[in-house]
């Protein structure tokens, strides 16, 4: 087994890092022991591990009203271990069986799980099942770098404070700029260039979304409130938004003034927002981000042949 500590043994910390404590979870933390409504369950995200060793170890002192952890009795750590690096079913039961116990010093009892993400689907079972119920004065700290590879029904027990980066929002709204400067060009080129030119790019486009939305995941962006899949929606649904904002704009800065030419355009035009629309509502309906993505943008190509075809028929 092996991947029961207590206290601070076996390094389960590291003594290296400089970072501080997140401010805000600081704060939080502490206007929540003042009013004693600390939750039973606090899941920890971020995309550092060493920083979320930091903030665990402080929030460790903080629930404790301890200075020092390596003598502390009433912590204990549980972490990936073993060549599949997974955290088994029978850590779980140790720490469980830790937490069951009366506590030896004054206060509660604080389990925290290193990798939270890294456990295996019977330990994760059989930890959803004592958060369901747990002992008064028991303090589960969940720590991971993926929150969502953490089992949903353990994330909605948790209360889920997200550890960003310095500029981490920042930095992603200017990547979104870059990808909405690609899908302008895009547009443009599935006017103006052959639609078999194009596939290569579009698919390069839908790539390059998958990254933005995995690197969204990994910050926390769009789930501030709860953590749970449906709350990344909004954010994609307001990506979405600035998509039918870009294609309209760019339409109808090139619409042309004949007056046959532009009825065909804004038949085209409409046509596209149509498939950004659908690709919403697929999205509501639990379709994948990716996907439905995926769906609109090689739409663009796809509804631009048919747009030919209308054309040479009503000419022939």
């Amino acid at each position: 087994m092996g991947g029961i500590t207590v206290g601070r043994a076996a390094g389960v910390f590291s003594s290296a890092v400089t970072h501080v404590m997140d401010t805000f979870l600081q704060a939080k933390l502490g206007e929540l022991l003042r009013a004693k409504r600390v939750s039973h369950a606090i899941l920890l995200v971020g995309s550092d591990p060493r920083v979320l060793d930091v903030n665990a170890e402080a929030c460790a002192k903080l629930l404790l009203s301890c200075k020092n952890l390596t003598t502390c009795t009433n912590c204990s750590v549980v972490r990936p271990s073993g060549k599949m690096n997974q955290i088994s079913i029978d850590d779980v039961r140790e720490l469980i069986h830790r937490q069951s116990q009366s506590a030896l010093g004054p206060g509660p009892k604080l389990a925290i799980i290193r990798g939270a993400n890294r456990m295996h689907r019977f330990a994760a079972n059989a930890l959803l099942k004592f958060l369901e119920a747990p002992p008064d004065g028991t303090i589960f700290l969940l720590c991971t770098c993926r929150l969502y590879e953490v089992l949903p029904t353990i994330r909605s027990r948790c209360v889920i404070y997200q550890l960003r980066g310095k500029g981490a929002r920042e930095n992603s709204n200017e990547k979104w700029q870059e990808w909405l400067s690609l899908w302008q060009w895009l547009i443009q080129s599935a006017n103006e260039n052959s639609r078999n030119e194009l596939w290569c790019e579009a698919y390069a486009l839908v790539h390059n979304f998958r990254v933005l939305f995995e690197e969204m995941q990994s910050n926390g962006l769009g789930n501030e409130d709860n953590g749970d899949n449906l709350a990344q929606r909004p954010w994609v649904e307001a990506r979405f938004g600035d998509c039918a904002r870009v294609l309209h704009e760019t339409s109808m800065a090139a619409m042309p003034r004949d007056a046959f030419e532009r009825r065909k355009a804004v038949a085209i035009l409409a046509r596209r927002m149509e498939a950004i629309g659908t690709a919403t509502a697929l999205l509501r309906l639990n379709c994948g981000e990716v996907l439905a993505v995926e769906f609109f943008v090689t739409s663009l190509l796809s509804q631009k042949s048919d747009g030919d075809k209308r054309h040479n028929k009503m000419t022939d």
